[in-house]
């Protein structure tokens, strides 16, 4: 629905207003910008970033946490490559399936996103994909970083399901989303989600936005109190996962969070 797409479209622009004159927006994994003026070997050591048990910890009481480096700037590139070459190959299988196949095409190809003009979720197979198969091996064998974070988070063991991979794609013109958990509050966090960027992010491309700490009861009672939510976002400190090639943002799917503005120009 156009009209509904629009509205949307006006409430993103609205709540990146609201959090920006808050002045509270920040860099995911950046607690304080002035530590950049320490010393070398301090650096150094930041760029390595949090230890398992830290970065388990930051996941449970912030809701998102930053991961450096968990899958190499060249495998992301590779990666990234295949990865348009798919998507060009889905969106011509659906303009020659025509128009009354096109919806149930779309499917085979994408998951659902909230506003998808230049923006979409591409669905990635794995069987019989190398460069992906190779790229999960880096992420969850050859450096287990990941997946102890995950093993801590899901309380010990390794009962866990893949419920979805795909890449999720922005354009130069992506409208802002609203804020918006990616789901409602229980008690116990239904899914986690790794957000692995194949490319430098900047500002300018829209990097996702998170609201540390959102991941609580008492959060999901504010943003869900409708006369009270502007109040709530204009006071909620956020964060930009500004990543390098490689980094990724691991977050529970109660954290609130929203894709930014694509404001590039190419």
């Amino acid at each position: 629905d156009s009209d509904q797409i629009d509205a949307l479209t006006q409430r993103g622009i609205l709540e990146a207003h609201l959090m920006q004159a808050s002045g509270a927006v920040g860099v995911l994994g950046e607690a304080n910008k002035k530590k950049k003026k320490t010393k070398t070997k301090e650096n150094n050591k930041k760029k390595k970033g949090p230890s398992t048990a830290t970065a388990a910890r930051t996941l449970s009481q912030d809701g998102v946490v930053r991961l450096n480096g968990i899958l190499s700037a060249s495998t992301a590139a590779t990666l990234r490559e295949k990865i348009l070459d798919r998507r060009a190959d889905a969106f011509a299988a659906i303009s020659s399936s025509g128009e009354d196949n096109n919806k149930e095409d779309w499917r085979k190809y994408f998951a659902d996103v909230l506003l998808k003009n230049n923006r979409c979720d591409l669905l990635l197979p794995l069987k019989g994909n190398r460069v992906l198969q190779t790229a999960l091996h880096e992420i969850l064998v050859a450096s287990n970083l990941l997946s102890s974070i995950l093993q801590i988070a899901i309380g010990g063991g390794d009962d866990a399901t893949l419920y979805e991979l795909s890449a999720l794609i922005s354009e130069p013109g992506s409208p802002r989303q609203p804020v918006h958990p990616d789901n409602p509050h229980q008690e116990h966090p239904p899914l986690f989600t790794v957000f692995i960027a194949l490319q430098d992010i900047t500002s300018p491309m829209g990097p996702t936005i998170f609201l540390p700490k959102t991941n609580t009861a008492e959060a999901h009672a504010e943003y869900n109190d409708i006369p009270h939510r502007d109040a709530f976002l204009e006071s909620s400190p956020s964060v930009a996962a500004l990543l390098n090639a490689g980094d990724a943002s691991l977050f529970d799917s109660r954290t609130m969070h929203c894709g930014g503005a694509n404001d590039e120009v190419e």
